[in-house]
């Protein structure tokens, strides 16, 4: 680990989703501000600028991972920034989706703030909220995972665990 970020903020860096879930659901906050950023901007300054480094598709799987624990959507960063705002610019229309969807629950009431930062399951309300949350975080890592896979082995043709989507071999590759 870097001396310099935070635990959540090296997990963001590197996008490391399974690391971040595990801080997270152990009690960090979603709303950490550490330097000019606060976690979820820099989950979508990461997805963004990681894309337009290695001509990738931009992806959305940390900023989705960061999402499932109630960040505060409109959280402004220090720089002045919204994640709104911070998505708008990378032209990150899965992330600008997630958290209009994300504003528009809090807005509507659909959900309290902080509903999903849960304590450890002391009833049967808590443990029932708890295992929801428990299989959101697993299904997103799953979908994270795959979309990792696809980048590291894209020859494969065997569904991914997680998914069940099938991957076409590259050309010359796997079986036509």
């Amino acid at each position: 680990m870097s001396d310099y970020w935070t635990p959540t903020h090296f997990a963001v860096e590197h996008e490391d989703t399974e690391t971040l879930a595990r801080l997270l659901a152990n009690g960090a906050d979603p709303d950490e501000v550490f330097s000019n950023m606060t976690l979820l901007t820099h989950a979508i300054d990461t997805e963004g600028d990681g894309a337009l480094q290695s001509g990738q598709p931009l992806t959305v799987h940390t900023t989705a991972v960061l999402l499932a624990f109630d960040p505060d959507p409109e959280l402004i960063d220090p720089g002045g920034h919204t994640p709104l705002e911070r998505a708008t610019s990378y032209d990150h229309d899965l992330a600008v989706e997630l958290l209009r969807t994300h504003i528009s629950k809090r807005a509507g009431g659909g959900r309290r703030a902080g509903s999903w930062r849960l304590a450890a399951p002391t009833d049967r309300t808590t443990r029932t909220a708890g295992s929801v949350r428990g299989a959101l975080l697993r299904r997103l890592t799953a979908e994270a995972s795959c979309a990792m896979r696809v980048r590291k082995f894209p020859c494969s043709t065997s569904p991914c665990d997680g998914c069940r989507r099938r991957r076409r071999p590259r050309p010359g590759h796997g079986t036509p």
